[in-house]
């Protein structure tokens, strides 16, 4: 499984290989967006009378009731779907979101509560839920939380269904210094990557050690990514981007991409069909 998300997620080390591909600057990219310049979206939701009702943008949010959730949406758009980073605060309400579009999102910090074949379960930090609908609620306290959510559809021949993935559950190497919630790198420098496995798609922690490189490669699948905290130098198209914690990047199948590690890093990342190829792989090979 680890070779295979190696060869769709790319980030396989090699120490003593510099940087291959020449240093540029973009101002705009096809494959990076600066966190700090994605608009974040004021909205609020409440319930009516046991429907959820959602207010988008500045003046709507604030004509909504008093009692009204207040949170914000960060959406990114690449050619083969979105992603998007929602945060709530408790100051603002806890949570209170109506699931849309999201096929599947992975809890940052805080704690959701969602319901699963009638079921209600807590999501908390590390945690995956996929093909859920309905709302979110906070969990069972109200406290500051941050979900990142993929609008994607399958790529593995499974067939998708309300599935949650906790933490302890996920496979992978969580190294002599990693925990359930909040893995670390290996003391040998070695990438740290946790798989949660779903049917139809799966997620996947990485937890990249400082001052490391990789080689140029590429693999079959597009990937969305976001950055949780850290600092990369990221280069894919001929381009080289300095990518930092709250950042958004897309790794598209066929185009060569390498890491210098820099600082370290921590992102989550999921596997999306590239445009154009209709066919679902198999989950061997998928993701």
């Amino acid at each position: 499984m680890l070779r295979q998300f190696l060869r769709a997620c790319a980030v396989t080390v090699v120490t003593a290989l510099p940087m291959l591909s020449a240093p540029s600057v973009a101002a705009e990219s096809k494959y990076w967006r600066d966190g700090k310049t994605v608009t974040a979206v004021p909205m609020a939701a409440w319930d009516a009378g046991g429907k959820v009702m959602v207010a988008k943008g500045k003046d709507a949010v604030a004509k909504a009731p008093g009692s009204a959730v207040k949170f914000t949406v960060k959406t990114v758009k690449w050619p083969s779907g979105s992603i998007k980073v929602i945060e709530f605060t408790k100051a603002g309400g806890g949570v209170l979101y109506k699931l849309t579009d999201e096929a599947q999102f992975f809890v940052v910090k805080g704690s959701v509560k969602a319901t699963v074949e009638s079921v209600p379960v807590v999501l908390k930090a590390g945690d995956v839920g996929a093909t859920l609908s309905g709302v979110l609620r906070s969990g069972d306290v109200a406290e500051d939380t941050m979900i990142v959510a993929w609008v994607v559809g399958p790529v593995s021949t499974e067939e998708p269904k309300p599935t949650v993935v906790h933490a302890a559950a996920a496979s992978g190497d969580l190294g002599a210094r990693g925990n359930a919630e909040n893995p670390r790198p290996r003391e040998d420098g070695q990438t740290v990557i946790r798989r949660y496995v779903f049917p139809g798609n799966s997620i996947r922690l990485a937890v990249m050690s400082p001052n490391r490189f990789s080689s140029p490669h590429t693999g079959p699948l597009d990937n969305f990514m976001y950055i949780i905290e850290g600092h990369v130098q990221y280069s894919e198209g001929g381009e080289t981007y300095q990518a930092y914690g709250g950042d958004f990047l897309f790794q598209e199948s066929g185009t060569l991409h390498e890491w210098d590690q820099k600082d370290g890093a921590r992102f989550v990342a999921s596997s999306v069909l590239p445009v154009g190829v209709k066919h679902r792989m198999d989950p061997s090979k998928a993701n």
